[in-house]
């Protein structure tokens, strides 16, 4: 017996950016964005430097990890795709078997 799937869970594009981001570098997640300026200022040259090539390389991450994420995604909405019309066609050939229901099938003609 086939078994209806699940649909993909669709979470707001700032859970998904923190859940990545988080991960990659935490200064960069949504709560944070408007401390950059504060950031920005903060440190010796070198130092402000370094944190504007850390933040350019994390969004590069960030964008290689999303679509990857996508990928993942479009993964799983193809395999909710197929189970629900495996437990579709399964469902209308047990309907279709069904001797009581061959038996009254007549009446709704």
């Amino acid at each position: 017996m086939v078994i209806l799937p699940s649909a993909p869970v669709n979470p707001s594009g700032r859970v998904i950016y923190d859940a990545i981001m988080g991960k990659i570098e935490p200064e960069l997640v949504s709560q944070n964005l408007f401390k950059l300026d504060e950031l920005s200022s903060r440190g010796t040259k070198k130092e402000r430097s370094a944190r504007k090539r850390r933040y350019v390389n994390a969004l590069r991450k960030y964008r290689d990890e999303y679509e990857k994420y996508l990928s993942s995604l479009r993964q799983a909405v193809r395999r909710f795709e197929r189970d629900a019309r495996r437990f579709a066609e399964s469902e209308s050939k047990r309907l279709n078997d069904d001797p009581f229901l061959k038996s009254v099938q007549p009446y709704f003609n």
